[in-house]
């Protein structure tokens, strides 16, 4: 195969990952470059400029993660594009590869079409991204031959004078908007634009252009709707001083990203909220309630005898015994306002609004909609059915007492009701 002349630098602390990966695309035509740290990366990357990296996230000293983030810090490096090689694929490990600044990411074992495909997808993506940039720089002298290039660009892209009166569009702005460019023409960009946005874009032209990214903002259909946009206006000085306005529908990404922080916050097993989810909401819910000066109360449920019940019945039967406890402690609290969490292993939470009286009632309702599931259990527990402990700590917060206080009480109680016998709850005294 002919040399593409295209430079990768291959980021491993294995030597045998480097000989596999050199193996797969030396004969694609790639000239490649090693390096087995992520400090001699770094330098590399100074001194080569390559047009990707594949780099391990697994490193000693400098991890994958540290050595994109100093890449993408560094301005002559940080367009570089950056696919990571992992063995890591939990949706935590994932998020913060993109967010240290990666575009994608290969599984290990790598294999050799996937290697090849991604390599040579994000290399066509970087030189498209380059084609784009020198030809909106060169839009004065282009602009009859760019328009027919621009047309076939995913982003929508228009032309206005200085006060913002739209000269061109090309086909992705009247897609998104699904206005007609003559209707466009001749009319103001904010048009394109949903309230605030389009008042503040009119009233404040040279705040918008000293912006140097992409603000997300909320764009208008023409029939009415909106959609999430991502919307960046840059002055081009030429002969005749225009704007230029690029514009994206980043619903999808809007999604995905939802997703991620969806799924960063629900236990996986149980659907419920994670223990992160409840410790944010509960600092929240602590300040609200300080505001309204109403009580904040915590109840902490453990299911009896849990261990004895996984190693009788095994854990494929444990988790369906959790997932159906969490489902009954949900059927409660939608009653009531308030949340549920899985705070570990066979430990539930629960954040509730309203005084102590109703969280002790809500305690008596959850114990009830346990019984009534009749999940058997080993005898010699005590009770032939799967049972739960509770404890429960209310607080009107106050500048003496703490969010952290309350989940204290509740824990305490909590082991009152274990002590006490179990298969009942414990509501917290001094």
């Amino acid at each position: 195969m002919q040399p593409t002349g295209e430079k990768i630098l291959l980021v491993d602390d294995t030597s045998d990952n480097l000989y596999l990966l050199d193996k797969f695309l030396v004969p694609e035509g790639y000239t490649v470059s090693f390096a087995m740290s992520g400090e001699k990366a770094l330098q590399a990357a100074e001194e080569w400029l390559p047009d990707l990296i594949l780099l391990d996230v697994m490193m000693p000293g400098m991890d994958g993660f540290e050595t994109c983030k100093r890449l993408k810090d560094n301005p002559g490096l940080c367009d570089i594009p950056v696919i990571f090689v992992t063995g890591r694929t939990e949706v935590k490990a994932l998020a913060k590869a993109f967010k240290a600044g990666g575009v994608d990411y290969i599984t290990k074992p790598v294999k050799r079409q996937e290697v090849v495909s991604r390599v040579r997808t994000h290399l066509q993506l970087q030189h498209l991204y380059r084609e784009r940039e020198r030809m909106i720089i060169a839009l004065d002298e282009h602009k009859s031959r760019l328009q027919a290039v621009i047309d076939h660009i995913d982003e929508g892209i228009f032309t206005s004078d200085m006060n913002g009166v739209i000269e061109s569009v090309n086909l992705q702005v009247s897609k998104l908007s699904g206005y007609p460019d003559r209707e466009l023409v001749g009319q103001s960009f904010t048009r394109l634009l949903d309230r605030p946005f389009s008042e503040q874009y009119r009233e404040n032209m040279e705040a918008v252009l000293q912006k140097d990214k992409s603000q997300e903002i909320v764009g208008l259909h023409r029939d009415g709707s909106t959609y999430p946009l991502a919307f960046f206006m840059r002055q081009i000085d030429v002969a005749k001083p225009l704007l230029v306005g690029v514009m994206r529908d980043i619903t999808l990404e809007k999604q995905y990203q939802d997703n991620l922080q969806r799924l960063s916050e629900t236990d996986s097993l149980t659907g419920v909220a994670n223990r992160r989810k409840f410790e944010n909401l509960l600092k929240e819910k602590w300040e609200l309630t300080a505001r309204k000066r109403h009580f904040l109360s915590i109840i902490m449920l453990d299911v009896d005898h849990f261990k004895r019940f996984n190693d009788s019945f095994g854990h494929p039967r444990g988790d369906r015994c959790l997932i159906m406890i969490a489902e009954a402690i949900n059927r409660v609290v939608k009653r009531t306002p308030g949340m549920v969490a899985r705070y570990g292993g066979e430990e539930f939470v629960i954040l509730a609004e309203g005084d102590p009286e109703q969280a002790r009632k809500t305690g008596h309702r959850i114990i009830r909609e346990v019984r009534r599931l009749a999940i058997p259990h080993v005898p010699e527990t005590g009770n032939d059915h799967v049972t739960v402990s509770l404890g429960i700590a209310s607080l009107k917060p106050a500048s003496e007492t703490t969010a952290v206080e309350l989940l204290q009480r509740a824990d305490a109680a909590l082991y009152r009701a274990k002590q006490g016998g179990r298969n009942r709850l414990q509501v917290y005294q001094e």
